[in-house]
């Protein structure tokens, strides 16, 4: 397994692309008007403005050659939702596992790591931030608070992240993958059914982003 990434803080525009952001070294996320639909298509006339970015730094492993992997993503947003477009060229699709909640990390799938107030700090198990895994099956999976017990707590978070792909029938064949994420802050708890935690996005809101691919190896 290759955890391939991309880091960044991101702050959200106008879509005429007014920025008064204090941080410079941000990357700058159009907003749109019309929400795009979330079906792995990603034909709607709205993403042209959005500005592609590579997915080309290894977290674990190495990078693998061209043939093997390539990626890259853009993103938008609306008020209610972040919104992410991200196309993989990988050689191989795999997903092992049935349970959604077991050994996850080794299979293909789309990572979203997300800092809704750009803090900082610990949050593997905590929700301070989101670890987004989004499998094949569509299901999304994190860790949460310890259990009693001290084990792991390996949870799904599929109300969370809306998602779809499609895959192209002439080579390279690229995935391509569709996603509507909700923004939560860090009071965020699991045995809570109302959205107190859920924050709406706004102009020169600023936020810890990171998208990737984990590329599973194994196999070739």
């Amino acid at each position: 397994m290759k955890l391939l990434t991309t880091l960044s803080l991101i702050a959200f525009t106008s879509a005429a692309g007014t920025v008064n952001a204090a941080n410079e070294t941000a990357q700058f996320v159009s907003s749109v008007k019309r929400a795009p639909v979330i079906d792995g298509v990603s034909t709607e006339k709205e993403w042209p403005a959005s500005e592609w970015r590579n997915i080309d730094f290894a977290i674990i492993g190495k990078l693998p050659e061209a043939d093997d992997f390539s990626g890259r993503y853009r993103l938008l947003w609306d008020k209610d939702y972040l919104y992410l477009n991200v196309q993989v060229n990988d050689n191989v699709l795999f997903d092992a596992h049935p349970n959604p909640l077991h050994k996850y990390w080794d299979d293909d799938c789309v990572e979203i790591f997300i800092d809704e107030d750009a803090s900082g700090g610990e949050h593997l198990n905590n929700f301070n931030a989101f670890a987004y895994h989004i499998a094949l099956d569509g299901n999304v999976a994190d860790i949460g608070p310890e259990k009693a017990n001290g084990d792991t707590n390996f949870i799904l978070l599929n109300e969370h992240v809306n998602n779809a792909w499609t895959r192209s029938q002439t080579s390279p064949y690229t995935t391509n993958w569709e996603v509507s994420i909700e923004l939560h802050n860090d009071t965020f708890l699991l045995e809570k059914t109302s959205k107190s935690s859920r924050v709406s996005l706004h102009t020169n809101k600023e936020i810890g982003f990171r998208t990737g691919s984990n590329v599973d190896t194994t196999i070739l």
